[in-house]
């Protein structure tokens, strides 16, 4: 005789306690088993422990949802008849996907288009966590895919960490700077010059990349004096120690640096070159 679970029926405070204990990974796979349970979850998401979702494309794509210690990654790759670990068909909503389980938390998932695999994949956990992509990390030299993915992106607004994590010289120049209005942006290599940041700076203070929190940039050289030509600020002497907090309470202890004010709201940002590395906060 078999018996089934009644989670449909549960009081709130049994679903409550049943949510916490699930787990990403069980949350995930319990939202794959029918319209009802994942309409059933997303009404419940509130419960949900609080997270956030990443998309990361350097050699292989992957979507990763983070919560606390937890994490689940969908990886994605080509298909091919060589896989990790038995091969199944699954449904996630409404899109048959190859897809097999290595055991972990992760899934290796099979597309004729790694591109589109994660865009149907993105569309699904955003829906069911009801979340945005809050980072992105790519491989910049496919420019194809690199474009694809930030159409992706709902806003451009939004609290995006946006990180480039290859160390060959990138194609990021000053105009995908420019362009891109994230909160927190991480580089390597950029194709930048020390005038490139010196303009980006200025622009800044006359209310361009309005949203940003911290911009940090990894450089062959830094220029101190290019990078800080011409600009209108007040230069701290190094024994001023400041602690800069993100939106998620991780904080960064700045020494000294170059104070700059944005003329639209007075915003006030600390410009911090040091050795090979480029940083920029913006402080509350």
């Amino acid at each position: 005789m078999t018996s089934t679970f009644p989670l449909f029926k549960l009081p709130y405070v049994a679903i409550r306690r049943f949510l916490k204990v699930l787990g990403l990974k069980n949350i995930i796979f319990l939202s794959m088993s029918s319209r009802k349970t994942r309409a059933f979850l997303k009404s419940h998401r509130a419960l949900f422990p609080e997270s956030w979702i990443e998309v990361n494309y350097l050699t292989r794509g992957a979507v990763e949802i983070f919560a606390n210690n937890d994490v689940f990654t969908f990886r994605i790759h080509t298909w091919s008849p060589v896989a990790y670990g038995p091969q199944v068909l699954m449904k996630i909503g409404d899109t048959n996907m190859v897809a097999s389980i290595s055991g972990g938390d992760q899934m290796y998932t099979y597309w004729k288009d790694e591109i589109q695999g994660i865009s149907i994949l993105l569309d699904y956990v955003t829906d069911l966590f009801n979340l945005p992509v809050s980072g992105l990390c790519l491989d910049s030299k496919n420019g194809t895919a690199r474009d694809s993915l930030f159409r992706m992106i709902p806003s451009p607004t939004q609290d995006l960490i946006l990180e480039y994590a290859k160390r060959e010289e990138s194609m990021f120049d000053l105009n995908w700077l420019m362009a891109v209005d994230t909160k927190f942006i991480s580089l390597l290599n950029p194709r930048l010059t020390m005038k490139d940041l010196n303009r980006y700076l200025k622009r800044w203070m006359t209310g361009g990349s309005s949203n940003l929190r911290s911009l940090s940039i990894q450089m062959k050289f830094i220029n101190q004096l290019a990078i800080l030509s011409g600009l209108d600020g007040v230069q701290r002497e190094k024994n001023v120690r400041r602690v800069w907090k993100n939106d998620y309470g991780n904080s960064l202890k700045i020494r000294g640096g170059y104070d700059i004010v944005r003329e639209s709201d007075r915003k006030i940002a600390t410009v911090a070159p040091h050795r090979n590395e480029f940083l920029m906060v913006v402080w509350d």
